[in-house]
């Protein structure tokens, strides 16, 4: 959490030193976010039950934008509150981190964008024991809309690791946002919502998020 502090208040300070550049050389939008998070966790378990988890945590990250003509780069990172739950009375807590950088291409007065990138995310569990989840590795995808509301999905090809046991995992994450200009403040100041979910489907479980979020952007 001391990561995200440090660069909501970089993000407040860039804010009240505003500097400008050059449309035609690059765009430079830092942001922020927060929100909600429900996660859910499904094991197969011995006598052919189900092992289910969840919970909706709370979640703050941050991010950055460059983009210059057709592409861009873009990066954040997020992380979630503690959540908890007791299945057959048998205590869980859990918590989330991710992080995410891409490339992508768009051609000026079409709908269309393509990216490509890289991601990792871990769950840390603590139970009687303590055990982590990571996954991480490359995704490709798309989106199509225009600069206030969009439509996004992507297929990830990544290498999970839950405590000694290592599978490939194939991905999915889909989404919709919707940003506006706080024009009472100034046009380069956006505000934006978003709902992102995601499925990761191991040999012997899967994890699956949904992410109801909102964020404030600023256009340099």
């Amino acid at each position: 959490m001391k990561k995200i502090v440090f660069f909501v208040s970089a993000f407040i300070i860039i804010l009240a030193n505003p500097t400008s550049s050059n449309a035609s050389d690059f765009i430079f939008m830092p942001r922020v976010m927060g929100g909600v998070e429900t996660y859910n966790y499904e094991q197969e378990a011995p006598g052919g039950n189900t092992l289910e988890f969840s919970d909706t945590m709370p979640f703050i990250g941050c991010g950055v934008t460059v983009a210059k003509d057709s592409f861009y780069i873009d990066g954040y990172f997020m992380e979630t509150e503690t959540g908890s739950d007791s299945p057959y009375n048998w205590d869980v807590n859990f918590s989330r981190q991710n992080y995410s950088f891409s490339v992508g291409y768009h051609k000026e007065g079409s709908l269309g964008t393509y990216f490509v990138g890289y991601r990792s995310g871990k769950t840390e569990f603590e139970t009687a024991t303590e055990f982590d989840l990571t996954t991480s590795g490359w995704f490709v995808g798309g989106a199509i809309g225009n600069p206030y509301f969009s439509f996004n999905c992507a297929i990830a090809f990544l290498e999970g690791d839950a405590t000694d046991e290592q599978d490939n995992v194939v991905g999915f994450t889909a989404g919709v946002k919707w940003k506006t200009p706080v024009k009472p403040i100034t046009e380069r100041l956006y505000f934006g919502l978003s709902i992102d979910y995601s499925l990761f489907s191991f040999e012997n479980f899967t994890e699956s998020t949904i992410n109801y979020g909102a964020s404030l952007s600023y256009v340099f």
